[in-house]
Formats: structure tokens, C-alpha cells, sequence
């Protein structure tokens, strides 16, 4: 009997950790169905070796030594536009989540899963499913749900309070850019943005950028996904 074979997906590791990572590539060259395209600890690293690769999902930390997890997002997505894009890590953080979420990620994984879900979860996400921590999804609707009842109990936002360049500023923030890139953009120091970020806290009356969302909930809600789409979990697929 002749039985179809399983196309392999090629997958490219990035993160600082070097123990955790090799760890998981070796798990990975013992499936029939899964080879490792390349491994980077940097961001540096990584963009050149993904210019370089023909990875077709790339599983990523969220923690790197010369920049941010959003940071490279974006690259990923200018360079690698059809690459899938998962991200593993140990931060349940419901900004780095939405953030991420809001960037394009295919999925939102926690270390703490056994090996056999990652490996679930792996092959879920290349038959073209959409995987998020169910504990880390929860919270961010939660959080968002309160953060968006707390605003509907206030006052509508003004923003006439903001000058042209707290505009500016937040329209970043909703945008999920860090601090370092907001003042790129700007063509401004990380001191000025940090200062122009606290002006619009305190003018918004918010105290995170959590909140900054939740204060513009028309945006939020584009970047939360559907849960009622079906082709996403809200929790790695069970073994």
C-alpha cells in the first residue's frame, strides 16, 4: 500500500536562550515531518540568516540582547512576508501578546507546555491554524473587557488635550512600537519619547499602554482574533 508522504516543514529557531534552543532543534530532527532551516540568538543574527533561509515557520523567544520581540516581528514580516511566524516563550504578558498579535503572529506559545503539545502545535500552525495560549487569551480579554467597561464609565477621551506631537506618539503606541523605535521614527532621543509618553498618560488618564488600547477599544479590537473563527486555538491542540 503506498501511502502519501508528509511534506516537511522547515523551521527556523531564534532566541537567546542557546540551551533551551538546541534542546528543541534536536527534538525536532527526530521528526519525520519537521527539519531545523537555521538557529540565531540575535536579532542581527537572525535577519541575515533568514535573508539566507527558506524557512517556512519561524519559532521565535521574546527576549533578545539587541532588541525588541516587536522589532523583529516587523523585520520577519518585511523580509519573509509568507513565513509563518510562532512565538514561544515563558512571558504570559498580556502587552507582549496583544502587541505581538496586532504585528501578524500565527501563534502564542508558552514553554511550560509538554514537548508532544509543541510538537502539536507545530503542525497545526503549518496546516494553517492559528494557536494562542488559552491562560494568556483569557487575560487579555479579560484585562480589555475592564479596561474598556472602566472607560465607558469615564468621561469620552479628548484628544484635543494632546499636542501634535503626543498624537504623534500615540498613534505609535496603538501601533505597538517600543520606545527606541517610536524615537527613530520621530527623529527624537528615547529620554524625549519617554517624556512625551508620560504626558500622554497622565493626559489620557491611563498608566499603560495596555490602557492606551483599551481607551482607542476600536483598534483593540481589530487586533484581538476571532474566537468563534475555526481555525484558531485558544490553547495548543491536545495530543
Amino acid at each position: 500500500m503506498i501511502q502519501n508522504a508528509v511534506s516537511s516543514v522547515r523551521i527556523a529557531l531564534l532566541g537567546h536562550n542557546d540551551m533551551f534552543r538546541e534542546m528543541l532543534a534536536r527534538t525536532i530532527g527526530e521528526q519525520d515531518d519537521m527539519t531545523i532551516a537555521m538557529e540565531a540568538a540575535t536579532i542581527e543574527e537572525s535577519v541575515k540568516a533568514l535573508s539566507e533561509s527558506d524557512a517556512d515557520l519561524i519559532v521565535m523567544d521574546t527576549e533578545y540582547s539587541d532588541g525588541s520581540c516587536d522589532e523583529l516581528i516587523r523585520q520577519i514580516k518585511s523580509h519573509t512576508p509568507k513565513a509563518l511566524v510562532a512565538v514561544l516563550t515563558a512571558n504570559n504578558d498580556t502587552e507582549i501578546f496583544l502587541s505581538a498579535i496586532s504585528l501578524g503572529i500565527d501563534a502564542y506559545i508558552l514553554k511550560d507546555k509538554p514537548i508532544a503539545q509543541l510538537l502539536q502545535s507545530l503542525r497545526a500552525i503549518r496546516d494553517g491554524f492559528c494557536v494562542y495560549d488559552c491562560s494568556t487569551f483569557k487575560l487579555s480579554i479579560t484585562e480589555m473587557a475592564k479596561f474598556r467597561n472602566r472607560q465607558e464609565s469615564d468621561s469620552s477621551v479628548d484628544l484635543s488635550a494632546l499636542s501634535f506631537r503626543e498624537r504623534e506618539v500615540t498613534r505609535l503606541l496603538v501601533a505597538g512600537f517600543s520606545n527606541k523605535e517610536i524615537a527613530s521614527k520621530l527623529g527624537i532621543s528615547q529620554s524625549t519619547t519617554k517624556t512625551h509618553i508620560s504626558k500622554v498618560f497622565k493626559r489620557l488618564g491611563v498608566s499603560s499602554r495596555r490602557e492606551i488600547l483599551s481607551k482607542f477599544h476600536h483598534i483593540a479590537r481589530e487586533i484581538l482574533p476571532d474566537p468563534n473563527n475555526s481555525h484558531i486555538f485558544v490553547n495548543p491542540p491536545s495530543v
